[in-house]
């Protein structure tokens, strides 16, 4: 799809848990483009259910899947990016409230914050920015997987405009975090919700 809008692409698969596929994909970026300019870190599960009831690998797969991608992302955005680089990262906006089944995706999500003020710090001499957007609900399977109608209706009811989000809310944000005009934020957590939390 990417390819079939006049411009190169490249593909590469596996768990970006294991910080050798990590390593290879941005291998596989800089052979391709001859270099990496921005890294924009989506990868996340949610298992929704009460604490008393996870089980050990439920956790390990959050972790996992939260937790250590972002930061092997991010190690490695940190010893390939270009001087000037964007390194993105998405978290969530139940870090700033209390959803009952999110412990476990909000509590492996949140280190991205820390995460990305420390890097912010580590790499500012390189003009290089690190910040992480944290969406509220958003219209798309990661979301319904996880809900039923009725609670993914509540859920819509908290945001200012009593709706879910949309990915064309987020990209915006994005747009501008990738951008010479973002050069001024660094360091940030910033919650792109509707109004659903705020902090």
């Amino acid at each position: 799809m990417v390819q079939a809008q006049g411009v190169r692409a490249a593909l590469a698969s596996g768990d970006l848990g294991d910080s050798s596929v990590v390593s290879d994909l941005y291998d596989s970026a800089n052979l391709t483009f001859g270099g990496v300019d921005i890294a924009v870190h989506t990868a996340g599960r949610i298992i929704k259910k009460p604490i008393g009831d996870f089980t050990d690998e439920d956790f390990a797969q959050l972790q996992n899947d939260n937790t250590a991608t972002t930061f092997f992302s991010m190690r490695e955005a940190a010893r390939r990016l270009r001087d000037g680089g964007r390194i993105i990262n998405v978290g969530t906006s139940l870090t700033a409230g209390t959803a009952p089944g999110y412990a476990g995706y909000a509590g492996t999500k949140a280190p991205v914050e820390e995460f990305t003020r420390i890097l912010a710090r580590e790499l500012g001499p390189r003009r290089i920015t690190v910040n992480t957007i944290a969406p509220g609900p958003v219209d798309t399977p990661f979301f319904h997987g996880a809900e039923t109608p009725q609670t993914a209706a509540y859920a819509a009811g908290l945001s200012v405009e009593g709706r879910l989000g949309t990915v064309e809310d987020l990209t915006p944000l994005v747009q501008f975090l990738a951008s010479s005009d973002s050069q001024w934020v660094n360091g940030q957590n910033l919650f792109v919700n509707g109004g659903y939390l705020t902090r």
